[in-house]
């Protein structure tokens, strides 16, 4: 009886075992069945084209970067550029006629335009890289009228045809012209230095003006135009000549000019300070 209960045990957990064995087997072939589903329906990912998208979008950031940096250069060097071209006018009260003028006093060396890496300079927009520069594009004179004229109903000023005057003083010849571009539209004699104290030659400008004092009258003359010629070692200018009863043309100075105390008169009330003498 017992060995018959102990065999009924026996078999009961060997059934138990099977039933066991089998769920397992039927877990574990449908897990490898999903697996094999999901393998055959995964969408297939092409890594390539992902990278080389990757490497394209971070060669253009790169590129974007440089350009960004070019840009900031090219708009400094444009900056200092158009800066010495202000300071320019400021001293000679005018445009250069070449953007090589500023080199030495204003720029060491003209700046590159960086995007097209050439410093080349051309009088037309011709898109060849470097710098356009055409000074006859504007009319510093013309800017000028437009900007200054009378405050009037009938406006006369814009009538005028407005160019800056300049003195030419030319030694052979002992006259001093009061000029306009090429153009000389006064002519006064003058007395010039002598051999041994000649007027010097060059281009200069109006230093100062002056109606002098009583005692100073009797060397100078009531009028006083002073010349910035004091490296040339001394003070030089235009007065009246203190000799009227000697031919001006032939009266010698220690290096000033010297003009009839009308002719002084008249050139003293025309000019502003600052203006341009070239003597010859």
């Amino acid at each position: 009886m017992l060995k018959s209960t102990s065999d009924k045990v026996l078999i009961t957990i060997l059934i138990i075992l099977i039933i066991i064995m089998l769920i397992l087997m039927f877990v574990l072939a449908n897990s490898y069945s999903n697996h094999e589903k999901q393998i055959d329906i995964a969408p297939v990912i092409d890594y390539s084209l992902y990278n080389d998208i990757n490497k394209y979008l971070k060669a253009d950031k790169k590129e974007e970067y440089h350009k960004s940096i070019k840009l900031i250069d090219t708009l400094n060097n444009l900056y200092r550029l158009r800066m010495a071209l202000v300071l320019y006018i400021e001293d000679h009260h005018r445009l250069p006629s070449e953007l090589e003028e500023l080199l030495g006093e204003y720029l060491v060396e003209l700046p590159v335009e960086v995007i097209s890496n050439t410093n080349q300079v051309n009088s037309e927009p011709n898109l060849t890289g470097g710098w356009y520069y055409n000074p006859t594009d504007i009319e510093l004179e013309q800017i000028v009228k437009e900007s200054l004229r009378a405050n009037i109903k009938d406006d006369y000023s814009q009538e005028i045809n407005f160019i800056p005057y300049q003195i030419l003083i030319v030694r052979a010849k002992k006259r001093l012209y009061l000029a306009q571009g090429d153009k000389r539209i006064k002519s006064y004699p003058i007395g010039i230095g002598s051999v041994n104290n000649p007027t010097p030659s060059g281009e200069f400008r109006v230093k100062n003006k002056a109606r002098l004092s009583k005692e100073e009258k009797e060397s100078y003359g009531e009028y006083w135009i002073g010349i910035d010629l004091w490296t040339k070692g001394g003070g030089y200018g235009i007065h009246a000549t203190t000799t009227p009863q000697v031919v001006i043309s032939k009266q010698n100075s220690k290096g000033c000019i010297r003009m009839k105390e009308e002719d002084i008169v008249d050139l003293y009330n025309l000019i502003p300070l600052r203006t341009k003498v070239i003597i010859k």
